[in-house]
């Protein structure tokens, strides 16, 4: 099965941050779908809030995603 992968990333940029949120809270969605049918075949919306490092962040949870999905029968585990 061929697959697209589409992730939407949410933040507030600084200046646009009210002055009483201390906090940078980002949200991931992640979207995957069937190129045959154009069909979505799993969705998850991931949320952190003050990640310290943005390249951990985003190996952390590409890493979850990939995980769940193997949970969930949606990917193969790679042979090491």
């Amino acid at each position: 099965m061929a697959v697209r992968l589409q992730l939407k990333l949410g933040a507030v940029t600084e200046q646009d941050r009210l002055p009483d949120s201390p906090d940078t809270v980002v949200v991931v969605e992640t979207l995957v779908f069937d190129m045959a049918s154009n069909g979505l075949v799993w969705a998850s919306v991931t949320e952190t809030t003050n990640p310290k490092e943005l390249q951990a962040f985003i190996s952390d949870l590409a890493r979850g995603t990939i995980k769940e999905m193997q949970k969930q029968g949606l990917a193969k585990a790679q042979k090491k």
